[in-house]
């Protein structure tokens, strides 16, 4: 089991590998954190991160489902979830998570600005995506 302390300090490294972009070192560190247990909260959002520079797809999928089964409403996780799924070529998955982050968001009193521009750009891909369903049922009628 970790202390307090060694999980701090375990993703201060972390973060700090990320910042570099050695994202193998920190998702390693990440996930000793998320395996100790303890109470200590895991860094599931660091992990999906940390697996998405690393360009693993599943991985940060299954730590996206994880930080979301913990926090449904996690305003980047849902955010982090739609991307993944439109890059995947799932245009439904992703416009159902890209719409419940602007629901949150909406009831959020401060949005941080990084996430903002996250947020309008996930209202732009809702438009497009509506624009492209509506074209899709213009050409079927």
């Amino acid at each position: 089991m970790l202390s307090p302390a060694k999980a701090d300090r375990l993703i201060r490294d972390g973060v700090a590998a990320m910042q570099r972009g050695a994202a193998t070192e920190a998702r390693r560190a990440f996930e000793q954190v998320a395996a100790a247990g303890g109470g200590i909260a895991p860094p599931w959002l660091l992990i999906a991160q940390a697996c998405r520079l690393e360009r693993d797809e599943a991985g940060e999928r299954q730590a996206l489902d994880r930080l979301l089964a913990d926090q449904p409403r996690h305003l980047r996780g849902l955010l982090m979830k739609g991307d993944l799924l439109d890059r995947a070529g799932d245009a439904r998955g992703a416009h159902s998570f890209r719409s419940l982050a602007v629901k949150v968001a909406e009831l959020t009193p401060s949005i941080p600005p990084n996430l903002a521009a996250e947020l309008a750009r996930a209202r732009e891909a809702l438009k497009a995506g509506e624009g492209r369903y509506r074209a899709h049922l213009e050409e079927r009628l």
